[in-house]
């Protein structure tokens, strides 16, 4: 198995020299392993291959029985790297099979071995000189014999090894694939063995010191391996602990995570930091951790100072016996687990913020949009108090309808897009009108408006708001109706009717929709006056509406008429349009207009 000259100089010849460096390697990896707990059978296994590759060099001393002791340990060299090639990088055998074929080799090969060579005489070798050699039967034939027995045992051994490797190998994750790459070369390596060994035989050529010292150089693939990994991973806790002693480089938990799963040698560790705040261990997006992670080893890790919680920390549980190390590790991160941990309660603040700001985005859209459906003021006072509605309650009010006179007839004449634009224009100047005096615009019906002056909230002096209103509402039309004329478009002659008196008010309808609206005689009057204003341009007030208001100038009182639905007469005021014969307007009196 592992072959060096007893002549050779390791300065000046590859296989003694690969030789040595198989024994060097052997020792200080099995030396290495026996200090990490997971390897430490395997450490000793490379202590004993190490010690009896070194005594097969015994069979070169010519005195005494050291020759025959070197010769019957240089098979079971060859058992012991097996065994420990099936074993890698785990501390025990995988398979029944593997079990199998080792018992095997360790029963059969050094009995085997034995028989050879107590039916093998140094003489025949040409050996005349002094030594000791227990040959217990003379017999060349019986020798040959064992011997090629012997040799095509250890081949079929070997091509047993050589398929269960494969099969490891095969039936491997992608992550311990990687681990059993140093397995695979050395099998490589066995098999090419072989291979020669088969070579030499059936040809006669001497191909042995290149199978010696590539063979050699195969057996650095274990103890070389964990050699330089060990090396690369100190080397990347030495950089990972340095990291960690500058926080700026760290400055979420993530980063501390992924800094201690370095210094660790751990991929997996979690690392969640004691939030005082909050009372609990948060992870780095800022959640709660959960109290006890499964598959982990828990470490708590407290301050120095006084005793404060810092952090807990979720490990390999290979590493449950290390944990003075892995404290020291946490301590070393000190500043940059407390500037973690301080980013974590931050987010989790900035969390709770988000949300807050995003239910007062989503309060505001929602305000809105009841604004845009509810009558102005209406939605404010629902969000303020929800159940301010719920019952109905009586007001004292202001009344205002408006109608656009001879709308059916302008309607019959006017491209129907081009009259909702003029529709959308009448109702945004008439919304102006009502609201700068304070009007609460209840409903647009068609050419219709319907205003409230007292509601949902009261309102002082609604009796000459709601005049006032009724007069810009007729300026503003004018002013639209001279920009229209221009355009060629038919202009909008309106009647407004206006009654003050009590009225109830209320959310009524169904589940699928609500409306807040009023009811009551006072609404009933002011539909008759706005009927009743006649010639257009004109504004007809109820008699109690003009007495409560300081701005009845120019209203006329108006003969005692009849209104449709009403037993009594009505008295009311008329305020004549500002331009007789304007546009839109009519003759018919306002008694013609109410009792027809």
């Amino acid at each position: 198995m592992l072959w060096v000259p007893y002549w050779s100089d390791p300065l000046t010849d590859l296989t003694a020299a690969t030789w040595l460096l198989v024994i060097v390697s052997l020792v200080v990896a099995g030396w290495v392993s026996l200090g990490r707990p997971a390897q430490r059978g395997n450490g000793t296994l490379m202590l004993i291959i190490a010690v009896t590759a070194a005594a097969t060099q015994l069979q070169y001393v010519t005195g005494g029985p050291w020759a025959f002791i070197g010769t019957i340990l240089y098979p079971l060299t060859g058992v012991l790297v097996g065994l420990l090639l099936l074993r890698w990088p785990r501390h025990r055998l995988q398979t029944r099979a593997q079990l199998w074929l080792i018992r095997m080799a360790v029963v059969l090969v050094p009995i085997l071995t034995a028989a050879v060579n107590v039916t093998w005489d140094p003489a025949w070798g040409g050996y005349t000189g002094p030594t000791w050699w227990p040959t217990l039967v003379h017999s060349k034939e019986l020798q040959n014999w064992l011997y090629n027995g012997t040799q095509g045992f250890e081949g079929i051994l070997l091509i047993a090894f050589v398929a269960l490797v494969a099969a490891r190998i095969v039936h491997a994750s992608r992550p311990e694939r990687r681990e059993l790459v140093p397995v695979a070369l050395a099998a490589t390596a066995f098999a090419a063995l072989a291979c020669a060994d088969a070579i030499e035989a059936l040809t006669d050529t001497n191909v042995s010191a290149l199978a010696g010292w590539a063979s050699n150089l195969s057996m650095l693939a274990i103890p070389v391996s964990f050699l330089i990994s060990l090396a690369v991973r100190r080397i990347q806790r030495a950089l990972a602990v340095e990291a960690l002693l500058d926080p700026q480089r760290l400055p979420s938990v993530d980063a501390v995570s992924r800094a201690l799963g370095r210094a660790l040698g751990d991929r997996h560790l979690t690392l969640a930091m004691w939030s005082a705040e909050l009372g609990q261990y948060l992870l780095g997006d800022g959640t709660a951790a959960a109290e006890n992670p499964a598959d982990a080893h828990v470490v708590y890790v407290t301050s120095p100072a006084d005793g404060t919680p810092l952090a807990r920390m979720g490990v390999d549980p290979k590493l449950a016996g290390r944990t003075d190390f892995v404290e020291a590790v946490l301590r070393a991160a000190g500043t940059a687990i407390d500037n973690a941990r301080l980013q974590a309660e931050l987010r989790a603040v900035q969390r709770e913020s988000q949300q807050s700001r995003q239910q007062l985005d989503h309060a505001e859209v929602t305000q809105r949009r009841m604004t845009r459906l509810l009558p102005g003021g209406l939605a404010e006072r629902i969000s303020r108090d929800p159940d301010a509605f719920s019952t109905t309650e009586l007001l004292t009010v202001t009344v205002l309808m408006s109608d656009i006179r001879g709308y059916s007839a302008i309607a019959e004449i006017t491209e129907p897009a081009r009259l909702a634009e003029q529709l959308n224009d009448h109702r945004r100047a008439m919304n102006e009108a009502l609201l700068e005096q304070g009007g609460t615009v209840m409903q647009y019906v068609g050419d219709a408006v319907m205003a409230v002056f007292g509601a949902p909230e009261p309102l002082n002096g609604h009796e000459a708001r709601a005049l006032a209103a009724a007069a810009r509402m007729h300026a503003s039309q004018d002013e639209l109706n001279a920009t229209w004329t221009d355009q060629g478009l038919q202009p909008f002659g309106l009647g407004i009717g206006v009654s003050s008196g009590q009225v109830a008010a209320a959310l009524l309808g169904s589940q699928a929709r609500v409306e807040y609206t009023v009811v009551g005689d006072t609404v009933n009057l002011a539909a008759r006056l706005c009927d009743a204003a006649r010639p257009a341009g004109s504004t007809v007030a109820s008699a109690a509406t003009i007495s409560r208001s300081d701005r009845a100038a120019g209203y006329e009182l108006l003969p005692a008429f009849q209104v449709k639905g009403r037993a009594s007469t009505v008295t009311a005021y008329r305020h004549p349009p500002a331009s007789p014969g304007g546009p839109g307007r009519d003759a018919t009196s306002a008694g013609q207009a109410v009792t027809a």
